[in-house]
């Protein structure tokens, strides 16, 4: 009977080792394939439930520390990791165990929702918001948990190409607030002091001043300038507190 037993053991082992293929993948730093472990960086195993669909997967740094889990393959390239597809919920770690990343890929392997990047003391560090694979909005904070910077609109190659890009001072003042078109300001623009005034603002086209221009002082006082092309003219307004205007011309003198 105990025979029987044993014999019933090992056939289910070897159908369960049938059914789930086990991968090992070696990648260098790059994710670029490496035929051995000693030239590797990092090492995926990968579970394959059979041979029409895989299974799930777990990268690991090549020292053991586990580096991503929760993968669900749809392809695996071991040449050039670049090129391979995944979806469901992911998570990276830094060597230390904590929290690196985490987002969700769709069933089309495109990032949907917000993606989460973490500084290593947990803060977090970056907040990308997707829709169908495309960038919608990033924010990014400083290691205190100070936000940086928020942009919204269109992306491209990671950075915001048409939409608003805002700024802030370490100390979470706003710094300023652009309009960008085809990754370069084009439209309203306003510059503000570490105290919350502003320091400027006008109108930007091709990434140059163009059109009126206002520069304040601290002391409530501002100047206006007439720019064409990023260049300002000669002359410029200059209005007082109480409100009168004075008309002024740049000191070309050296």
């Amino acid at each position: 009977m105990k025979k029987l037993f044993v014999i019933s053991i090992l056939i289910v082992s070897m159908q369960v080792a049938v059914a789930q293929k086990i991968d090992t993948i070696y990648y260098d730093a790059n994710w670029k394939g490496v035929p051995v472990k000693t030239l590797a960086s990092f090492m995926r195993i990968a579970y394959l439930p059979g041979d029409a669909q895989l299974g799930t997967a777990k990268d690991f740094y090549i020292t053991g520390e586990l580096q991503s889990e929760g993968l669900i393959p749809v392809y695996i390239d071991k040449n050039d990791d670049k090129k391979s597809k995944f979806k469901g919920h992911v998570v990276s770690y830094y060597k230390s165990g904590k929290k690196q990343s985490e987002g969700f890929r769709n069933d089309s392997c495109q990032i949907e929702g917000a993606a989460t990047f973490y500084y290593e003391n947990g803060n977090t560090k970056e907040v990308d918001v997707y829709q169908k694979g495309e960038c919608q909005e990033a924010t990014c904070y400083n290691e205190n948990g100070v936000k940086l910077s928020m942009n919204k609109g269109i992306f491209k190659n990671g950075k915001i190409d048409d939409g608003v890009q805002t700024e802030y001072y370490e100390n979470g003042i706003k710094k300023s607030e652009t309009t960008v078109m085809n990754g370069q300001s084009e439209g309203e623009c306003t510059h503000y002091f570490e105290n919350g005034l502003r320091k400027d603002k006008g109108t930007t086209k091709n990434g140059k001043w163009d059109g009126a221009y206002y520069q304040f002082n601290v002391d409530g006082s501002y100047c206006i300038l007439e720019y064409t092309d990023g260049i300002p003219k000669n002359n410029f307004y200059m209005v007082h507190i109480n409100g009168t205007r004075s008309k002024m011309k740049f000191n070309t003198k050296q």
